[in-house]
């Protein structure tokens, strides 16, 4: 540590009306800073949770609190006996009382309980930091040019602060590389600097070819980071397409990673992120046996940890299949949750949280270089993807249509993005870490979501939804689309105005789910096709838009009713009209009345006679929910009277079912656990059911768990192509 930084230390905590100062006129800085909430609402006090650390030293980590436990500024939550630097992040908007915060310790005994209570006392005040370190980022030989592009961190920590209180300050500098004093036009490099009171540091730096202008492209560059005089990184030339990020991060001045990024691993409690809603409640019985290896891939895009490597995820989103990152979050995630003290899993967790930067979802306006680029902001904008390919924008934002640069030349590579097969990465390691990154992170991904519709599918700001009348999104893409705005709305900083604009957002879709829910959740478009002889082939698609259709009802759902489940859990409310019409107040259940009814069926006597099982009925059922009420299997105004001829007819009995979708010769009947997604995506459905108390749930839950009994042990070991991130809890919300 260099003499200027160590006579910087010791120097006394200002007065808490400093504080109170200063946070006064960060009100005024970058709406992606730092911002300390005004609000007293809540309090009722208790204990949030009981962590423990793997190694003694500082700790920052992220914390969920359940509404109305600790006050919204964040003043009375403490870890019992330790000093403790409380930064509020988001509140909640009944009472506002804490509803995410990022809290600092220095832990001083390993594998300790530590319990961190809403009924303690916050430290207050602020410190004067350590100098910055001195760091240069290279970007060499930019495409082949020779030109070397050099982002330098400026000795001025500036305002753009992420965390600043006794123990810590972290501030934020945004660059744009320069060559021969003339800036790069897309390529940006950020550097988030953490100062601990003891002038211990990390550096966390982040490079982006994220401007989306008419002149964006991808870029050759061969990458450096030098910090103090000392060369920490270096990389063999990489191809970084537009949209794509990388991010390495580094201890400086005695700041010592006994862990992933961080000095004392956090055998980390999510009991308050469950009790909050905020992450689902996992079967205890997910094994501890997998273990993640971490090495590098070819170097220049695919499967690996390199930069610019997707980790575990499949680098091409299109790839089929049960996947490990495709469910409500990741395997990896789920297993971390139920095994907290498996770091291997909670490394993994954080390594491809960082590895959503490896596709090309990073796209940001240039006039901050962070705000994202989107149909938010610009009308016509069409977000690239895999079937998009390019970009789509109107003259009027200033761009040429097609952009370039998108994904990489590998077909087999891409990294495009695209909604229907599109993980949650970074929300579950933004809660656990706080780190910045993973909040930016959460804002594209939201943004990405509503952007990759088509106009006509989406509609138009500020009346952004997924439009069911139209064939896409499919209803997956939906589904999780729905899931990273939801979780970007309720979890991004309250000094964030792209938490307002996603909270509308999300609140438009939910009411359009839940208005058109008995039509199976959206039009006949979807995956439409006629079915082996079917006998409803004079049948009419929605609104006579496309052409008759006859769809598998599992289709129609594709995990769109734990979307809703979520975003409802969290707060996400639906209005009161949708189109012009007035909504229907649980219609989105319709799917799992439906399949309460369905498997039911099996204990009917004539269905027992046939010799039908689960799956025969549940493979056999086509779509027909379509738009009409108050008939058997529902229980529940399924949603606006349809019952003229430009719907689908519905189906009143089993065997009608049956008959029409296979012509009387269905191909069971046969037995068998119903596995894969539609088995995950079957018991889901039962679950929310069971926990809504609807009628007859228990009951065809109970069903079909004995007769899919491998598929819960499947869940919980990641086999059969089932996932641990659906072995999700029963009764559990």
């Amino acid at each position: 540590m260099s003499n200027s930084r160590k006579s910087r230390l010791g120097f006394a905590v200002l007065a808490s009306v400093l504080l109170a100062c200063c946070a006064a006129a960060r009100q005024q800085v970058s709406i992606l800073g730092r911002v300390v909430p005004t609000s007293t609402g809540g309090g009722s006090g208790g204990t949030i949770g009981t962590f423990q650390f793997a190694n003694a030293g500082w700790d920052t980590q992220g914390i969920v609190v359940p509404q109305g436990m600790a006050t919204g500024d964040g003043s009375t939550i403490q870890f019992v006996g330790l000093t403790t630097q409380v930064d509020v992040k988001t509140t909640w908007p009944a009472d506002g009382s804490v509803r995410f915060a990022v809290v600092t310790a220095n832990i001083p005994l390993d594998h300790h309980d530590y319990v961190l209570t809403a009924s303690g006392t916050a430290a207050s005040g602020t410190f004067t930091p350590a100098s910055l370190p001195t760091s240069t980022t290279t970007l060499a030989n930019l495409d082949g040019t020779g030109h070397d592009y050099v982002a330098t961190l400026s000795g001025t920590r500036g305002t753009d602060c992420w965390l600043d209180g006794p123990l810590v300050k972290e501030c934020r500098q945004r660059l744009a590389p320069v060559y021969m004093g003339t800036p790069h036009d897309s390529l940006r490099v950020t550097y988030d600097v953490r100062t601990y009171n003891d002038g211990e540091q990390r550096v966390d730096v982040q490079v982006c070819n994220c401007i989306l202008i008419s002149t964006s492209d991808r870029h050759h560059l061969t990458p450096s980071i030098v910090i103090d005089g000392s060369t920490v990184y270096s990389h063999a030339e990489v191809h970084q397409a537009l949209g794509m990020a990388w991010r390495q991060v580094f201890a400086v001045d005695g700041f010592t990673f006994n862990g992933y990024r961080t000095e004392a691993p956090p055998i980390y409690d999510f009991s308050s992120a469950v009790t909050a809603h905020a992450i689902p409640k996992w079967r205890s019985t997910i094994t501890n046996t997998t273990t993640y290896n971490f090495g590098i891939g070819s170097g220049d895009g695919g499967y690996g940890y390199d930069i610019l490597e997707t980790g575990e995820a499949a680098p091409y989103l299109e790839d089929p299949g049960n996947r490990a990152e495709i469910g409500p979050y990741p395997d990896w995630a789920a297993r971390y949750a139920v095994h907290p003290d498996n770091l291997n899993y909670w490394e993994a967790t954080l390594r491809n949280g960082d590895s959503q930067g490896s596709y090309s979802f990073q796209l940001a306006e240039s006039s901050d270089g962070i705000t994202p680029y989107s149909a938010i902001n610009h009308v016509n904008f069409v977000a690239p993807g895999i079937f998009q390919g390019t970009g789509q924008d109107s003259p009027n934002d200033g761009l040429v249509s097609p952009f370039n640069g998108f994904g990489y030349y590998d077909p087999n590579v891409w990294q495009f993005g695209e909604d229907a097969h599109t993980p949650s990465w970074a929300f579950i390691p933004y809660l656990v870490t706080g780190d910045r990154y993973y909040a930016d992170e959460l804002r594209y991904m939201g943004s990405f979501a509503i952007s990759f519709a088509s106009v006509p599918e989406r509609g138009t700001s500020p009346n952004l939804s997924f439009d069911p009348r139209h064939p896409n999104p499919q209803p997956r893409g939906v589904a999780w689309g729905l899931r990273n705005i939801t979780d970007a709305a309720l979890y991004l900083p309250d000094a964030d105005p792209w938490q307002a604009t996603l909270r509308t957002v999300a609140e438009a879709v939910v009411s359009r789910i839940n208005f058109y829910g008995a039509l199976g959740g959206f039009g006949t478009g979807w995956h439409g096709r006629d079915w082996q002889g079917s006998t409803l082939n004079d049948v009419t698609g929605f609104n006579n838009d496309y052409s008759p259709a006859v769809v598998d009802f599992w289709k129609y759902q594709f995990f769109i009713d734990w979307a809703m489940r979520h975003a409802k859990l969290g707060g996400i409310a639906e209005t009161d009209v949708i189109d012009g019409s007035s909504a229907h107040a649980g219609a989105w259940l319709s799917r799992v009345s439906f399949n309460i009814w369905l498997i039911n069926q099996v204990s009917d006597p004539a269905i027992q006679a046939m010799g039908y099982e689960i799956r025969d009925l549940y493979e056999s059922a086509q779509l027909i929910i379509v738009g009409v009420r108050d008939h058997a299997w529902c229980g529940i105004d399924c949603g606006p009277d349809f019952e003229d001829t430009d719907r689908v007819q519905f189906y009143t009995d089993i065997k009608t079912i049956l008959d029409d979708s296979c012509g009387g010769s269905c191909p069971g009947p046969h037995t068998g656990s119903i596995e894969g997604g539609q088995g995950q995506e079957l018991r889901n459905s039962l679950i929310i059911g069971e926990q809504l108390g609807m009628s007859g749930a228990t009951a065809a839950l109970d069903a079909f768990e004995t007769y899919s009994a491998t598929l819960l042990t499947s869940m919980d070991a990641g086999t059969n192509a089932n996932n641990p991130s659906w072995a999700l809890q029963r009764g559990a919300n």
